[in-house]
């Protein structure tokens, strides 16, 4: 988060209410209620933590909103939990089939321009950035339309 923080001044548009997180899911509208979906998202599979390193920092440039994150040294553990939660999914969410390109990372700070993102980009290479972090829990999020950020609804704890 210190990080981040640090290179707020590349984004004046910077707006991510989330801590360091991992997408397995593209957000979208759900098709149950909420209460329904808290509770078939706590009848969800247990999966197992685990520990990833992330020693590769990137960026999505030249997309509507350009950002730096992080890659893991490792896809498939994600893909694993993210196939794990793919039924869960289609009972929760409205439209599962959208082509989405699944890709976990880890964003440093987006909603960037075009040049900020490649100006950051040059200077957080510079410096020696090796990360580790434990994966030890799945959380589903709600946001309504009308709401500036995120909100935290259920959370399933890994084993």
């Amino acid at each position: 988060m210190d990080l981040r923080d640090s290179y707020r001044h590349y984004a004046p548009r910077w707006k991510l209410t989330l801590g360091p997180h991992i997408t397995i899911h593209r957000p979208q509208e759900s098709l149950v209620p909420i209460g329904k979906a808290i509770e078939l998202f706590n009848s969800s599979p247990v999966c197992r933590g685990f520990t990833m390193s992330f020693n590769k920092i990137d960026a999505f440039i030249g997309k509507r909103n350009n950002a730096i994150y992080f890659e893991p040294d490792n896809y498939l553990p994600f893909c694993d939990i993210r196939k794990s939660y793919k039924s869960l999914a289609e009972q929760i969410f409205k439209n599962t089939t959208e082509e989405w390109d699944f890709h976990p990372h880890l964003t440093l700070i987006n909603r960037l321009s075009g040049d900020a993102a490649q100006l950051m980009l040059k200077e957080i290479r510079s410096r020696p950035t090796h990360f580790t972090y434990i994966l030890d829990r799945v959380c589903l999020y709600k946001k309504e339309t009308e709401d500036d950020s995120w909100q935290e609804i259920a959370q399933n704890k890994l084993s």
